[in-house]
């Protein structure tokens, strides 16, 4: 699926330049003071950082919290026009990592009594949504929430990827989206197989609303965000959601040749304002472990639900688990297997992982994305798993 997304997007970058583009030269940074240099993971830390700078990732940041306390450290630019330094007081797009919080909100709406996984999505969705959509008399709630519902994911559908590509800085509405769906079968029988789809937690908002009465949005701040105190974490489609959030600027390597242009204000309106459970979430690096951190210590849900979290389902040609409800399974150095989950838009990278043998939660941000492919599809995913391989050899 990823590959067919890679293939669409090529075609689609080479007949959709614009007159914005721009080949953005990356000079030499200094780093960003780190939050607490003296952690004893700090120095090793930021050499990885430092080094896949030099390699050419125009910015980065990492941050752990385990019992040492919180490290944050940054390396390169945050906006590469004025020079200036990634910081680790800013805040980031955490994208697909949003499914982790509205799996997270299913969970508690179910110990409540306000929603029931194994009922079917469609006693809760609206009925123009469910009158678009086959299978609707079999996928339950859950199927949304592990993948298993065999929906499309409309971001391997052609027209939607035209779509961003030809109007990257217009914000779409969730029906809008889900349009792109429309009138595309149902890859397979639902609860047969596993296959990733950000359409499972498009939906998954209606049902909580359809749950709840109220506008999904009040729900995550009121059942979640506010209850955890999480503070610097914001979701575009609230009524409070800040202007001022101090994002970095976005990047593209539109072509694959390694020549960036600055692409935050698409990159914004599409991971941002247009997302919606499926992504739509901005936050500070602390607000991002102090959540993934009491999700693993058991102060977000009760042990049935977290049981309930941690149910993996294997997809088909896979070796080992793929993913819970929200979480995605990781098993990097063979003890107990961390979980979390990645992110990622066309012009950014983002991982948070948590693990259960070192105690340590980890939050990785770049500012320059994979999904157009070329060398920056290796210098992402090769920062991201030699600084998940580093923590997970800690004792």
């Amino acid at each position: 699926m990823k590959t067919l997304l890679f293939f669409c997007s090529m075609l689609l970058i080479c007949s959709a330049c614009t007159d914005e583009r721009q080949d953005i030269d990356i000079p030499e940074p200094g780093n960003h003071p780190a939050i607490n240099a003296e952690h004893p993971m700090a120095d090793s830390l930021q050499v990885l950082i430092d080094r896949h700078i030099a390699a050419g990732i125009p910015g980065a940041l990492v941050a752990v919290r385990n019992a040492d306390g919180l490290w944050i450290g940054a390396g390169g630019l945050a906006r590469i026009e004025t020079r200036e330094p990634m910081r680790t007081d800013m805040d980031f797009l955490i994208y697909s990592q949003s499914k982790t919080y509205f799996g997270a909100l299913a969970l508690r709406l179910q110990e409540k009594g306000l929603l029931q996984l194994d009922r079917l999505a469609a006693d809760y969705l609206p009925g123009a949504i469910v009158g678009e959509l086959p299978g609707m008399d079999a996928i339950t709630v859950r199927m949304l929430l592990n993948h298993t519902s065999g929906i499309p994911n409309f971001s391997d559908i052609l027209s939607y990827q035209t779509e961003v590509w030809m109007n990257g800085t217009r914000t779409r509405s969730r029906e809008a989206i889900l349009k792109h769906v429309y009138g595309h079968p149902l890859n397979f029988v639902p609860g047969s197989e596993y296959r990733y789809s950000n359409t499972n937690y498009l939906l998954l908002t209606f049902v909580i609303e359809g749950a709840t009465g109220q506008d999904h949005a009040e729900v995550l701040k009121e059942e979640l965000l506010d209850p955890l105190n999480l503070e610097q974490t914001y979701y575009t489609g609230a009524r409070d959601y800040p202007e001022g959030i101090a994002l970095p600027n976005y990047y593209l390597d539109r072509f694959g040749d390694g020549r960036l242009e600055n692409y935050s204000r698409a990159e914004i309106a599409t991971e941002g304002y247009s997302s919606r459970g499926e992504g739509g979430l901005a936050a500070s690096p602390e607000d991002v472990l102090k959540f993934l951190t009491l999700l693993a210590d058991g102060e977000v849900l009760t042990s049935v639900s977290w049981q309930e979290m941690t149910h993996w389902v294997t997809g088909p040609g896979s070796v080992e688990p793929d993913y819970g409800l929200g979480l995605v399974y990781w098993n990097i150095g063979g003890g107990p297997a961390e979980f979390g989950h990645n992110g990622g838009g066309v012009a950014g990278f983002t991982s948070m992982f948590y693990f259960p043998g070192n105690r340590t939660a980890v939050f990785i941000a770049m500012n320059v994305g994979q999904f157009s492919g070329g060398a920056y599809v290796g210098k992402t995913a090769g920062f991201r798993n030699q600084v998940l391989e580093f923590i997970a050899r800690q004792n």
